[in-house]
């Protein structure tokens, strides 16, 4: 009841802000209205209690010009991408059969003289279950959800995921064992060592962080810490995890156009023998464009956001992404800055409330 009493009150408000038409008002709502159940609701970036109406209004409010903010609202009932957990667990099932599961079948192929559209013929074979069972799967952050990726997949075995891109001691010393028993009990091919590693992560708006090249050490990056790893603890010693012809692979579930074409041409460069495999890539022409938005954004960016983790501004978001993106969990900082820049809590600032109040993974009040 507490709920409906705000997202009525936040109407009444609308309506002061928008002045819209009796017949733009009943159009714009019903479609807002649907929006906000299905998926802005949902957002977990709200506090508790917080709905998507109220957010709106405040959000709104902050702009003095009627006309942009007429805009804004077109901009979120009809441009605006809210990618919700439904959508991103049906992209990480997608991941296994429809990306990793091929590129599995089509190397056995190669290895065995059969060709790959022979599907049963190959998946039926000891050299493709054993190839499966050898596929190591790690997350490059917390986003990759491996638990969701294995569940999603009873194939796969447990023992095959580990949650970050390194390995202790104590877990390539279990891998290797679970393997061996596996070979055993399966009777799959021998040599307990992994023959294709496939590094995971979830959302890329620019795929800088995950790779670029430096002054200082040539290469930085997750992928260049995942690579130091790869080279110096997985692949030496007698107890090494990988075979000598491991391949590595790196699958992204989401990521801009803009993304995909830097991360495929930084990779080659990188290591040629890398692959990449984007699971869903959003189209070229999602990023804003129009001198319109991009002045809002300018305007409403508040240069209380600089700081020792985030040097430069971004109105536009990092890397000048310009997406219209939201995803359930958080919003990416390649988004366009007036949909997660919240300065609302910050002293010396304009106060600005954000549709959709991003988390920051580095804040300098938490070094």
């Amino acid at each position: 009841m507490a709920a409906a009493l705000r997202d009525e009150l936040s109407g009444k408000l609308l309506d002061q802000l928008l002045s819209w038409s009796s017949q733009e008002q009943a159009r714009w709502m019903a479609d807002l209205r649907r929006l906000a159940a299905y998926k802005y609701d949902r957002y977990e970036g709200f506090a508790a209690g917080e709905r998507f109406f109220e957010s709106l209004a405040g959000w709104l409010g902050q702009f003095p010009d009627p006309d942009a903010r007429r805009r804004l609202t077109s901009f979120v009932r009809s441009e605006l991408v809210f990618v919700s957990r439904d959508e991103i667990n049906h992209v990480i099932a997608c991941a296994y059969p429809d990306f990793i599961r091929p590129m599995l079948i089509k190397r056995v192929g190669d290895e065995t003289s059969t060709s790959r559209f022979r599907v049963h013929a190959i998946t039926s074979s000891r050299a493709f279950r054993s190839l499966r069972r050898k596929t190591l799967y790690l997350g490059l952050s917390d986003g990759a959800r491996l638990d969701r990726l294995r569940r999603s997949n009873p194939e796969l075995s447990h023992e095959q995921f580990w949650l970050s891109p390194e390995l202790g001691d104590l877990a390539i010393s279990s891998m290797r064992t679970r393997l061996g028993e596996a070979i055993t009990e399966q009777d799959l091919e021998d040599d307990p060592s992994f023959r294709e590693v496939v590094f995971v992560d979830d959302f890329y708006g620019s795929g800088f962080s995950l790779l670029h090249p430096t002054d200082e050490t040539g290469w930085g990056g997750k992928l260049a810490r995942a690579r130091d790893h790869v080279d110096t603890v997985l692949s030496k010693g007698p107890t090494a995890l990988l075979a000598g012809d491991a391949r590595i692979t790196v699958v992204v579930y989401l990521a801009s156009a803009q993304a995909k074409a830097y991360m495929s041409s930084i990779l080659h460069q990188f290591d040629a023998t890398w692959h990449l495999l984007v699971v869903q890539t959003l189209p070229d022409d999602l990023p804003v464009s129009g001198l319109e938005m991009i002045n809002l954004c300018e305007w409403f960016f508040d240069d209380a956001l600089i700081d020792k983790h985030k040097p430069n501004r971004v109105p536009l978001g990092y890397q000048s992404a310009a997406l219209p993106l939201i995803l359930e969990h958080n919003t990416p900082n390649n988004s366009i800055s007036l949909l997660w820049a919240d300065t609302s809590a910050q002293a010396n600032s304009k106060q600005r409330h954000a549709l959709f109040p991003r988390y920051e993974r580095h804040h300098q009040d938490r070094p």
